[in-house]
């Protein structure tokens, strides 16, 4: 039953008159791949309706995005509405109004929660519905979209990095301290050394195995208890290292630039008390090429050219 508006202009209107099956897609949701896939070359005539199925979009941090491009109009004005629903929230269901004079036409498709535990989503997947304007015929292709999964990793998960900055660091801090006792080793302290090191990943994973271990207990609060995967977790470590990296980069260039700086905070200490200075004079021994490129950097801030050479060569002869 079709009910239409009383009015004295000429009224018009299509059916689309299909099979269920004809217009019912199913897709895998993409993990680690951004490529875009074209999903439908080009639909035919006066089509409106599309439903698409999309499997294995379980964590809020992926982000689906179809574009939907029109082709070819009859009419220039055109409109396409997008219908979202989440099986596993109830009542949750969004819209997304498209039109000619839209800028970006894509339709972003996340879920607010992750699905509950065993929740199948092959059997029940999220729902794209697409209402098209039939004078078009339409482009719809999809992509794991790169913004859209990072601005969600950073308004969700961005006070985890800290956590995940502080085990970083203290690993590094380990790694240093056992090559400091060894000379050889401790001649210059690569800044990348124990970056790039694998036993936190090993830390992380045993630690969410644990948490699922107590979880049927009711040992840990509710508040502890959740549904993300470790990929979540190894994307926050990554970016802690990733931090870690450009801080300790900083500090370097701050060695090498900034002399005065250096010069000023080395008087500081010095002047505090004397066991600090001879801590500081044993440490030069050690470290020869750490603190030789801060005294270059001082003598290059504080003295002519002329100078800076002297330096370096009185100090490597000492050191020699």
């Amino acid at each position: 039953m079709i009910r239409l508006p009383p009015t004295n202009k000429k009224v018009s209107f299509k059916i689309d008159i299909y099979k269920a099956n004809e217009r019912k897609i199913i897709l895998k949701a993409p993990r680690f791949s951004f490529d875009r896939k074209v999903l439908i070359t080009e639909t035919t005539h006066a089509t409106m309706h599309y439903m698409i199925l999309i499997q294995d979009l379980e964590e809020p941090i992926s982000t689906l995005r179809f574009d939907i491009e029109p082709i070819a109009c009859v009419d220039k004005p055109f409109q396409i509405t997008g219908k979202i629903c989440v099986p596993w929230v109830r009542g949750f269901e969004r819209y997304k109004h498209l039109s000619h004079n839209t800028l970006d036409k894509s339709i972003y498709v996340n879920v607010p929660i992750p699905t509950p535990t065993g929740y199948n989503t092959s059997v029940n997947p999220v729902c794209l519905e697409l209402f098209l304007d039939p004078p078009c015929r339409y482009k719809i292709s999809y992509q794991l979209s790169i913004a859209g999964t990072a601005s969600k990793i950073v308004q969700e998960f961005y006070h985890w990095l800290p956590a995940h900055l502080t085990s970083v660091l203290l690993i590094i801090l380990k790694h240093e301290i056992v090559n400091f006792q060894n000379p050889r080793n401790s001649w210059f302290i690569k800044p990348y050394v124990a970056f790039f090191q694998y036993k936190s990943f090993y830390i992380i994973t045993a630690c969410r195995l644990l948490r699922k271990l107590l979880a049927p207990f009711e040992i840990l609060p509710s508040a502890a208890i959740s549904n993300y995967t470790i990929y979540i977790l190894i994307v926050i470590h990554s970016t802690a290292i990733v931090v870690s990296i450009l801080l300790v980069s900083i500090i370097w260039i701050m060695l090498v630039l900034y002399g005065n700086l250096l010069y000023k905070v080395a008087s500081k200490l010095v002047g505090i008390s004397m066991p600090l200075s001879n801590v500081l004079t044993q440490m030069v021994p050690a470290l020869p090429l750490s603190f030789g490129i801060a005294f270059i950097s001082i003598a290059y801030a504080s003295c002519s050219g002329v100078a800076l050479a002297l330096a370096s060569v009185f100090y490597f002869v000492t050191v020699q």
